[in-house]
């Protein structure tokens, strides 16, 4: 069996990113990065990145960021 690789999801602004509920469903509206930090980077399996986002939610949910890239992967960021 091959070694796994440890490939890196490239982050390029806000246009792939989605707010979602604890029950799955996205929230509609629009989401606002901040201009510092720059919101374009690489982020690799256990790598941590500092940004800004703003976006509405309902009071008390316990979102997630879900990043999907054009290749149809995704991954998610909890939100604080």
């Amino acid at each position: 069996m091959g070694k796994k690789q440890n490939l890196p999801f490239m982050i390029d602004g806000i246009m792939n990113f989605n707010m979602v509920s604890k029950s799955g469903d996205i929230y509609s509206g629009d989401i606002v990065p901040t201009t510092e930090p720059d919101f374009s980077f690489e982020l690799y399996v256990g790598s941590e990145q500092e940004c800004y986002i703003a976006g509405l939610v309902k009071i008390g949910e316990k979102a997630q960021l879900r990043y999907q890239d054009i290749l149809d992967g995704h991954c998610f960021f909890n939100l604080q």
